[in-house]
């Protein structure tokens, strides 16, 4: 989690979270040896098979000292099978609260959820950024859960988003099980997901910035 809070002043937008940098690198995670996190809902699971629609979910948390609203999500991830094709570039944003420090139970209500047609930037080693433009309200000093994925057919390929060891907590977390009949497991790693959250602040927090900046000057009545 890097709670960044600065504001640019010229456009009054700052970054919540940077979890790709200005120029993304791979991270393997030491527990599993891979490289992506799958993340995805499986629009051709068959539950009289007993296939779960949403068998894997990454979630990164985030928080910033000022309130306001995204402006936009971006994120990096690969297919699971390099062999295969793309699965493409619909995607579920969903935003959670928080619940002692984790996301919510599986299976709980997001605040709210944004299904969108992300723009697509290949990156080197068959990885890609990916974006899209989405409004969330969020309030200064709280604690949110993001969940991004693929909307997919998984007969079609996997996806996962990309580990990342920038930030400040180093802590992301995974709930994964296809098998219907089986109780979802939650996993944790010591690493982040390739992140990165923009916002706007509300007029309020606009101002108080730039006061604290120096960059606002009152006018006074003369006495």
């Amino acid at each position: 989690l890097l709670t960044t809070g600065v504001v640019n002043t010229s456009r009054g937008d700052f970054v919540v979270i940077d979890h790709i940098g200005p120029s993304f690198s791979s991270v393997v995670n030491p527990a599993t040896g891979g490289t992506i996190a799958l993340s995805l809902l499986d629009i051709t699971a068959d539950p009289s098979a007993n296939e779960r629609y949403n068998f894997a979910t990454a979630y990164e948390n985030f928080s910033s000292p000022t309130a306001g609203t995204t402006t936009s999500f971006e994120w990096v991830g690969s297919r699971e099978d390099l062999s295969l094709s793309d699965p493409g570039s619909s995607f579920s944003i969903s935003i959670y609260g928080d619940a002692g420090g984790m996301p919510p139970a599986f299976g709980s209500t997001p605040l709210t959820t944004f299904v969108v047609a992300a723009a697509t930037t290949a990156l080197p080693n068959d990885y890609n950024l990916y974006s899209a433009n989405a409004a969330f309200n969020f309030a200064a000093g709280t604690q949110y859960w993001v969940a991004i994925s693929n909307v997919l057919s998984y007969n079609v390929n996997g996806w996962g988003l990309a580990y990342s060891n920038l930030g400040s907590d180093l802590f992301s977390v995974q709930d994964y099980e296809p098998d219907s009949t089986v109780p979802v497991t939650r996993y944790t790693d010591s690493l982040n997901y390739a992140v990165r959250i923009s916002a706007v602040p509300e007029p309020g927090s606009a101002v108080a910035c730039l006061v604290g900046l120096g960059l606002v000057t009152f006018r006074r009545r003369r006495a």
